[in-house]
């Protein structure tokens, strides 16, 4: 093989191999999950380090999904939540009453979560009138479910 056939067939393959990457970096680009899912994702994420007792690592967590989503309830549920199950009742009422609830208050994930801070305080009537709330006016099903689990034995 002569030094120009070499250098032709160095230069095709060196083309066939980044036309192959094209096509791999194109279908990757294909699989890439949505924003939506990698935020969901990342919730789950969070509240399984707040059971696992990593709370300043849940809380990183959804301090990441608030910059991602400024608007969204979601980390400010999902870092109630964690406070909650944690143990601290009192901090999380607290941050949900103080920091959550003026801006989100209509949101029937916070209210939801809110409900069940207060069943978990002890402060059941309190708990009810939220549940009742959301089962008589919930559009969101899952917050609907929630409630029920919630509700008061009749």
């Amino acid at each position: 093989m002569t030094q120009t056939q070499a250098q032709t067939q160095a230069r095709a393959q060196a083309q066939a191999e980044r036309g192959a990457l094209d096509t791999q970096t194109k279908a990757n680009a294909r699989q890439r999950p949505s924003q939506d899912n990698v935020l969901r994702l990342l919730g789950e994420v969070g509240m399984m380090a707040a059971g696992w007792g990593m709370q300043d690592k849940a809380n990183a967590i959804f301090d990441a999904v608030a910059v991602l989503r400024p608007k969204s309830d979601v980390p400010h549920i999902g870092k109630a939540l964690a406070l909650a199950s944690s143990g601290h009742l009192q901090e999380c009422l607290s941050y949900l009453e103080k920091t959550v609830l003026p801006i989100h208050g209509k949101s029937e994930g916070v209210l939801c979560v809110y409900a069940l801070g207060l069943a978990l305080a002890g402060k059941r009537a309190q708990s009810q009138k939220i549940v009742d709330r959301i089962l008589e006016e919930g559009q969101e099903s899952w917050a609907r479910g929630m409630a029920h689990a919630l509700q008061e034995p009749q």
